[in-house]
C-alpha cells in the first residue's frame, strides 16, 4: 500500500522524539513491502525537495522566515507546504495518511481531503507543549500564549475530529486530548518500542575507553534536548552539591538546544563546571556507548513528558533510572522502579534520591530485570504487531 508520515522533521537532520518516532514506524512499514513517503520540513535548506533514505521517498519544503510574534506565522508554513506538496504529492492514491505534527498534518489534509484514510499519532498535546515551551521564554513568550494559544487548539481540534483514528503512546496523552477535544472514542493507546539494535555490546570499563571517561567514577547521564521543560537546571542545581562532595562522581550530559549556554554558565556557578560533561549532539552509536559507560540514568523533565523513550533505552542497557513524576513518566517507571520516581522541579528529593543511590541506600532491581522488563514489555516484537495492525486494518 501507499503510506505517507507527515512530521515535522527527519530524524536523521533532526534527531527529536517525534522525528524518532515517525522513522522508526516509516522503516517498519517499508520492511512490511510498503511503498512509503515522509512529508517534512527542511533543516538544511540547501536539502533536496525530494530524496531517498533507505528506500524511503522524502519530500521537503522550506518553512518561511518570519519574526517570532508573526499572527500569520502558522498560515505561511501552511502555504509554503502546500505548493511542495501539490507538486510531489497529489498523484499517488494514499492508503493510510499519518499524522504526527499539527502544521504538516493540517496542510496534508487541506490537500487531499476526506477522502483517505487518516491516523494521527498526537506526540503531546500542541496547546500544553507550546504553553510549556512559551511560558519558559520570558515576555515575548507569554505574549506568544495570550494570541497563540486559541488559533493552536483550533489547528489541533479540528484535525483531530477530522481523522478517522488516533494513536497516542500513553494513557496520560489519552486523557489531555480527550479532555480537550472529547476524542477518546477514535484513541489507541500503543506504546513506542525500544529499538533492536540497543542492547549492551561492550561492558562498562570497555565503553569508557572508547568514551575517554574516567575508568573508576561514577556517572550518571541524561540524553535530552536542552529545552526548559526538561528539567536541566533542576538536575544541575540537585546533583550541584553532589559533584562536590563526592569526587569521584561526573554528570554527562548529551544534547543541544536554546538552554546549552544558560544551562553551562548555571554550572560554572555552582562551581561544578568541570564535573559536568556537556557532550552536544551524539550519533547513535556514542549513544550506546554513553548508556554502557554510565551507572545512573536521571529523568529530571518538569512538564509534559508523554511517553519517555530515553528510559527504555536505558533500562535496555541494565541501567537504572530516577525520574520526575512529570505527565507520563509513571507509566514506565511504577511497575519496575516505584522508588525511584520524585516530584517534578523539587531540586531537593531529587538531590534526595540520587545521594541515596550514590551511597548504596536505594533498592534497585538487578540489570537482568531491568533489561527483562523492557523486552517483555517494550520490545519490537511485542509493540510493532499492534502498529502494523492500527495501520493495515483498512487494507484487511
Amino acid at each position: 500500500m501507499n503510506y505517507i508520515a507527515a512530521v515535522n522533521a527527519l530524524f536523521s537532520e533532526y534527531p527529536g522524539g517525534p522525528a524518532r518516532i515517525a522513522w522508526d514506524i516509516a522503516r517498519l512499514m517499508r520492511d512490511r513491502g510498503h511503498k512509503v513517503t515522509i512529508f517534512c520540513c527542511k533543516e538544511k535548506p540547501k536539502a533536496e525537495e525530494v530524496s531517498w533514505h533507505e528506500d524511503i521517498k522524502v519530500v521537503r519544503y522550506q518553512t518561511p522566515e518570519t519574526f517570532s510574534l508573526d499572527p500569520f506565522k502558522v498560515q505561511k508554513q501552511i502555504r509554503a507546504g502546500l505548493q511542495v506538496a501539490e507538486k510531489h504529492l497529489t498523484n499517488t492514491n494514499w492508503d493510510v495518511i499519518h499524522i504526527h505534527i499539527d502544521t504538516q498534518g493540517n496542510i496534508i489534509y487541506k490537500l487531499l481531503g476526506p477522502n483517505f484514510k487518516y491516523v494521527y499519532t498526537v506526540h503531546s498535546p500542541s496547546v500544553l507543549e507550546q504553553k510549556a515551551n512559551w511560558l519558559a521564554d520570558g515576555i515575548q513568550g507569554r505574549i506568544k500564549w495570550i494570541f497563540g494559544r486559541g488559533q493552536l487548539k483550533k489547528l489541533e481540534g479540528r484535525l483531530l475530529q477530522k481523522v478517522d483514528k488516533i494513536h497516542t503512546l500513553s494513557q496520560f496523552t489519552k486523557s489531555m486530548i480527550d479532555r480537550f477535544y472529547g476524542v477518546g472514542n477514535k484513541t489507541t493507546v500503543i506504546p513506542h518500542w525500544c529499538r533492536e539494535g540497543f542492547f549492551r555490546q561492550y561492558n562498562k570499563q570497555e565503553a569508557r575507553k572508547i568514551l575517554n571517561w574516567p575508568e573508576d567514577a561514577k556517572i550518571l547521564f541524561s540524553v535530552r534536548r536542552l529545552a526548559p521543560r526538561m528539567g536541566l537546571d533542576i538536575a544541575i542545581k540537585s546533583l550541584g552539591s553532589l559533584l562536590k562532595a563526592y569526587p569521584n562522581v561526573f554528570f554527562a550530559l548529551a544534547g543541544v538546544g536554546p538552554e546549552e549556554e544558560p544551562l553551562k554558565q548555571l554550572a560554572r556557578s555552582l562551581a561544578v563546571a568541570d564535573k559536568i560533561l556537556f557532550l552536544g549532539r551524539i550519533s547513535d552509536d556514542t549513544l550506546k556507548r554513553c548508556y554502557e559507560a554510565s551507572d545512573l540514568f536521571v529523568m529530571p523533565t518538569v512538564a509534559l513528558e508523554c511517553f519517555g523513550l530515553p528510559i527504555l533505552e536505558a533500562l535496555a542497557y541494565g541501567l537504572p533510572v530516577i525520574s520526575t513524576d512529570a505527565a507520563a513518566l509513571p507509566e514506565l517507571m511504577e511497575p519496575i522502579l516505584p522508588g525511584c520516581i520524585v516530584p517534578a522541579g523539587d531540586v531537593e528529593k531529587l538531590r534526595q534520591k540520587v545521594q541515596a543511590y550514590l551511597e548504596n541506600r536505594l533498592e534497585l532491581p538487578s540489570s537482568e530485570l531491568l533489561i527483562n522488563y523492557v523486552k517483555e514489555h517494550y520490545g519490537s516484537q511485542v509493540i510493532s504487531p499492534r502498529m502494523v495492525k492500527l495501520l493495515e486494518s483498512w487494507t484487511v
